[in-house]
């Protein structure tokens, strides 16, 4: 599937199909060139090469660290998973300053923090950022985040 998904990106950014904006582009390439995620041009987290990456205005950073591009009436309202934008990107902080971040983008050896900051009803597991009023989670994302607890405890 992420094959297949990678196929249609690079179609998109070769055809020049829901481009990014030239700064946004820019701004994108400078932080993936900063990162310790950038493998020789390929990125570490996903394995997307990053100049073509950066082009798909609905690409995201799989760390979290640039998101896809909206105009800014669609960011007021823009969801990550169902966390409000906002507070994704705020989960996302704390995430990048913790001792557990690794240098895949994972909380300690479990869940990518992107996947961890981007339900609303689940907490980091130093306590660094709370859980908001839920909605059930899908049960594969439950089971996988009840792994990472246990492991955590």
């Amino acid at each position: 599937m992420n094959i297949l998904r990678g196929i249609l990106g690079l179609t998109k950014a070769v055809a020049g199909i829901g481009a990014a904006s030239d700064e946004e582009q820019q701004r994108r390439y400078s932080l993936c060139i900063k990162c310790d995620q950038d493998r020789r041009g390929f990125c570490g987290g996903c394995g997307c090469l990053i100049a073509m990456k950066i082009k798909n205005s609905s690409e995201a950073c799989p760390i979290g660290r640039w998101l896809p591009e909206q105009s800014i009436s669609q960011q007021s309202s823009l969801m990550v998973g169902n966390v409000p934008l906002d507070q994704f990107k705020h989960r996302i902080s704390i995430c990048h300053g913790c001792q557990r971040l690794t240098p895949e983008g994972n909380c300690g050896d479990g869940a990518a923090i992107a996947l961890l900051a981007s339900h609303i009803n689940v907490g980091c597991p130093l306590k660094r950022w709370e859980t908001m009023p839920s909605a059930p989670l899908p049960s594969d994302i439950n089971d996988a985040l009840n792994d990472l607890a246990s492991k955590v405890q």
